[in-house]
């Protein structure tokens, strides 16, 4: 949500249909991923890391933040990575979180900012202090994103004369059980 209201650049693709919010998602997991550093990690032996050597029982801090903004990672980067998910916001290896919650992080993120979406359009900033990021060196976290917004006040789907929606039964709003642009897709053949 934040980098739609706050990247003219990103709000302008999304609203031109050039990119899903499942895109953006995977741009701010590489630009700004939650967890930014790990701390803790020892080498039981000395390593060579690089060009440099780690003595046995040092302090490692991965900088996950720093290692998705390595400039020999993004040579030919013309601009946003919006499909390359190769980012390290989830871990890698034998510490990377579990496929299954990658999936389920991903879906409840996209999901609460579709709907979002859906019930409030043409989200902007309220003021100059409407971003506020809390956190330590481990974490960061959003703390406050004040955004002023209209809401959507047009009915959802269009009723047939026998008073059900194009999509099945009228006590179930469809607007809430698709994200807009496929509900538009699914509505598009129906006439007043």
């Amino acid at each position: 949500m934040e980098r739609l209201v706050c990247d003219e650049e990103v709000h302008t693709l999304f609203l031109a249909g050039k990119v899903t919010i499942a895109e953006i998602m995977n741009e701010t997991h590489w630009s700004n991923p939650a967890v930014q550093n790990v701390m803790g990690r020892y080498p039981l032996h000395e390593v060579r890391l690089g060009n440099h050597h780690v003595p046995a029982g040092a302090l490692l801090v991965l900088g996950l933040a720093a290692a998705n903004a390595d400039p020999e990672v993004h040579v030919d980067d013309s601009g946003h990575t919006f499909t390359n998910e190769s980012h390290l916001a989830f871990g890698s290896g034998p510490h990377e979180c579990p496929t299954a919650a990658q999936r389920l992080a991903k879906i409840i993120g996209q999901t609460a900012v579709e709907r979002f979406l859906a019930r409030c359009r043409t989200p902007r900033l309220r003021d100059d202090g409407a971003v506020q990021h809390g956190g330590s060196v481990i974490v960061r976290q959003l703390t406050k994103l004040a955004v002023i917004f209209t809401a959507d006040t047009r009915t959802a789907v269009r009723h047939t004369a026998s008073g059900t929606d194009a999509l099945g039964e009228s006590s179930r709003s469809s607007h809430y059980l698709f994200p807009p642009r496929m509900l538009t897709q699914l509505t598009s053949h129906i006439t007043d």
